[in-house]
């Protein structure tokens, strides 16, 4: 399993041509049941219902207005998200149903999460691993075509493109990287009319960092899949997206009388409760593992 997973090459943070940050290399998600969907909790939420889950979400953030207003009084004045992808990513970190979908910049970290509260009726747990140097070009060329078709069906015009503030339409003017990359996030998430059509009809997923990243998150180099095609499974909208690209995703399938000791060389490694989730609720569950796998 090392051998396979230290072939993977380190990341490279980097902004594209848009201001999106990415990771120009392999990112992973562990999943405990080899036979899982790559589904955010939010579709599976929405399952129950007989709902899509973009509807689901509109309910759920009208009412997650009272978790914003009375969430601030637990939070640090200086943590206190400013953005819609930051509340989500807050959101998620205690359990409401959202769209976004984790994954990691560590392979050994996706593989903790696989071995992590692995039922023994499973026969494999399962590490994905994904190209986010293949896939972001792809949502990026995916959202350049929905704008330039926006543009043109309400009628905008951008020949000869200078950097000119009167060459920019509604005023706009070139940002930088971090600008760049709130924007994009915050049209995927908030996406309109033909705009919204065209993100459904090609498929759109794009690979997100929050702005402002919590311990938690910071600790486990976590990152976001966020699909922007509302009318479509996260699943579905990639595989539209990806449509004609090889080499781009791989899945490792292990079998579960493994992961007991894949646990303990983690552990050794220091991957463990406390370090993915330093807080008082990660303390309490590292002394447990400690006496499980000791005892083990």
């Amino acid at each position: 399993i090392v051998e396979h997973l230290d072939a993977f090459p380190p990341p490279r943070l980097a902004f594209d041509e848009d201001g999106e940050p990415r990771a120009t290399a392999w990112v992973f998600r562990g999943v405990s049941d080899a036979t899982h969907l790559l589904e955010p909790s939010i579709e599976r939420f929405a399952k129950f219902r007989s709902m899509g889950w973009a509807a689901l979400e509109t309910k759920i953030l009208a009412i997650a207005e009272e978790f914003t207003y009375r969430a601030t009084v637990h939070l640090d004045r200086h943590s206190v998200p400013e953005d819609e992808l930051t509340w989500l990513a807050l959101m998620q970190h205690y359990g409401v149903p959202t769209r976004l979908l984790d994954f990691t910049l560590s392979p050994y970290v996706a593989l903790y999460f696989a071995v992590r509260h692995c039922a023994n009726r499973c026969e494999h747990a399962r590490v994905w691993a994904m190209d986010s140097e293949v896939i972001s070009p792809q949502c990026s060329a995916v959202v350049g075509k929905a704008r330039e078709i926006e543009r043109k069906r309400q009628g905008e015009k951008r020949d000869h493109l200078t950097f000119h503030p009167d060459d920019f339409a509604s005023g706009e003017i070139p940002e930088d990287e971090a600008e760049g990359a709130r924007r994009r996030t915050k049209q995927l998430l908030s996406a309109t009319g033909t705009f919204r059509k065209e993100l459904q009809r090609h498929g759109c997923v794009s690979f997100v960092f929050p702005p402002s990243f919590n311990a938690r998150l910071a600790n486990q180099q976590g990152l976001f899949l966020l699909n922007g095609a509302e009318e479509l499974s996260l699943s579905t909208s990639l595989a539209r997206m990806m449509a004609g690209q090889t080499n781009w995703c791989r899945a490792f399938d292990i079998r579960t009388d493994l992961l007991l000791d894949i646990e303990k060389r983690l552990f050794q490694m220091n991957i463990h409760e406390q370090s993915l989730f330093p807080d008082i609720n990660g303390l309490a569950e590292l002394l447990k593992q400690r006496i499980r796998l000791h005892w083990n």
